[in-house]
């Protein structure tokens, strides 16, 4: 994991706010950092990262004080560093369609002035050429590894093949081990890498 060293300037001037809807012992700063503060001392905490998402960095904070009770029973809230930033230190959310923007494109980046709102079609311009997108539905021969046909939607390779768009979308994401489903066929993801030729 990433993480940033921050100068003795940022650090002077850095700005902690209480998580309000926490027990009362957590705060976020304006660089990304959390600390809890303890009876007689205060502990900055260490996020972390989770395998299965996007590299953002997250934050176990717990919303109750009973410390007799074990850790994982607690009631706890599982938070991402650059939102809690977003709601102590950013304007409020503009609206449904906006999502939050690291500026430098570093994801373990939280400090306030890194992150902005802009919408989702911001978003896809800025990124959509980085981004590793699903142009289609290729239909497959198991036999042979050829591609026969392609389809722009599940629905549409759906119709074509007199079966479900879930029966569709099964194959592709893998479902079942053979990936042969009803038709006879494979069905897979379009992402311009694949093993598969066109017949």
């Amino acid at each position: 994991m990433n993480t940033l060293s921050f100068s003795k300037e940022e650090l002077d001037q850095e700005i902690w706010k209480l998580i309000t809807w926490s027990n009362g012992t957590y705060y976020i700063s304006n660089l990304g950092r959390v600390k809890k503060k303890y009876k007689n001392y205060e502990r900055i905490l260490k996020p972390y990262l989770k395998t299965n998402k996007r590299k953002y960095l997250y934050i176990k904070i717990f919303l109750d004080n009973n410390t007799k009770i074990q850790n994982n029973k607690r009631k706890y809230k599982q938070k991402m560093i650059h939102q809690l930033v977003a709601e102590f230190f950013l304007p409020v959310k503009p609206g449904i369609d906006y999502v939050l923007f690291h500026k430098n494109g570093v994801l373990t980046d939280n400090r306030d002035f890194n992150l902005t709102w802009i919408t989702k079609k911001e978003l896809g311009r800025i990124t959509g050429g980085k981004t590793k997108r699903v142009k289609g539905i290729l239909k497959i021969d198991p036999k042979t590894n050829k591609i026969i046909n392609y389809y722009k939607t599940s629905r549409e390779a759906g119709k074509a093949n007199y079966c479900s768009y879930q029966t569709i979308l099964d194959s592709c994401n893998r479902k079942n081990k053979k990936r042969i489903n009803c038709t006879g066929f494979i069905f897979a993801w379009d992402t311009g890498n694949q093993k598969y030729k066109w017949s």
